[in-house]
């Protein structure tokens, strides 16, 4: 049960125990210019006692539009609903940076809402199958977050401070174990920008570690993901690259055959479906590359076929 009441401002205090630790004061701003046009549309949700709930950005921005007064929901929560409530609206609403996501995940799972079992120091799986259903996020997007929590202090900092994500220190896994904690640095400096630039990276280091030097050695903050991923190529050829520059040297057409039983081979046994959510995007854009140049050689091979049926 809930009750619905318009308390003064003064009289609402935040929660020093909600999940999110950092507002974004220019987000604050523009939603106290929206309330100043169209007025509060969302309750503050308080305790009995007064203490937000949900809707402490509400709350900041109300006072910077001017208003004395608001409307709030009043609930009665134990302690454990009411936090799940607060990470709920927050990572609904994308307001809390990686790292606060992390502990409060942590939080949660530490709780009597699970039973801590722990393994190794890691939380029970059982119980994470059980928070994503329950946030409705993927088990690996709160595995994700929650290995924020084991990174060095520098990297910890850069996450409060919004400079790097979770998805993007994941990529990192695409690299050798042995060459991680180097790109995570180069990450640190901004000479690698996005994910799909690690990840690309990170493979070309499996592809060709006698390429070591050249791949760490490299600022890449001015390259565009298509940018990296063509120099990648270019030094560390994956085996359909390799296969892509033999059909462009190909001379007489001889090993063109034997190139292609092999690729049929191998898209029967790697259809679509079975390519994973983080490679298939560089397959379909290999792909798409190879399709063009076919094309152009189906087009010339029926013309000199035409011409070769004319004479």
């Amino acid at each position: 049960m809930f009750q619905i009441k318009t308390l003064k401002l003064s009289q609402i205090k935040p929660d020093p125990d909600q999940p999110r630790r950092q507002f974004n004061e220019e987000q604050i701003k523009g939603m106290a210019k929206n309330i100043k046009h169209a007025g509060m549309i969302n309750f503050i949700e308080v305790d009995e006692d007064y203490m937000i709930i949900t809707g402490e950005q509400r709350w900041k921005a109300a006072k910077i539009a001017g208003l004395t007064e608001v409307p709030c929901k009043i609930l009665k929560l134990d302690p454990r609903k009411r936090f799940f409530r607060q990470l709920s609206e927050n990572i609904c609403h994308s307001g809390m940076n990686d790292y606060d996501i992390a502990k409060s995940l942590e939080k949660l799972l530490d709780s009597d809402l699970f039973q801590p079992l722990k393994k190794r120091g890691r939380p029970n799986k059982k119980h994470i199958a059980e928070l994503s259903e329950m946030l409705g996020k993927s088990t690996g997007w709160i595995t994700t977050k929650l290995s924020i929590l084991e990174e060095k202090k520098e990297i910890i900092q850069a996450i409060k401070k919004g400079e790097i994500t979770a998805d993007k220190l994941a990529s990192v896994k695409y690299a050798p174990r042995e060459f991680r904690e180097e790109i995570k640095d180069k990450i640190l400096l901004g000479e690698i920008v996005n994910r799909d630039s690690i990840r690309e990276i990170g493979r070309a280091l499996r592809r060709a570690p006698n390429k070591t030097n050249e791949i760490l050695g490299k600022d890449y903050s001015d390259m565009s993901a298509t940018d990296v991923i063509a120099y990648m190529r270019r030094i560390a050829p994956s085996e359909a690259d390799l296969a892509l520059q033999e059909v462009e040297r190909s001379e007489d057409g001889k090993s063109l055959w034997d190139i292609i039983s092999k690729l049929e081979n191998e898209l029967d046994r790697w259809p679509a479906n079975k390519i994973s959510d983080q490679i298939r995007p560089m397959v379909g854009m290999a792909f798409g590359s190879l399709i063009l140049k076919l094309n152009k050689y189906i087009e010339a091979s029926h013309q000199l076929t035409l011409e070769n049926g004319d004479k």
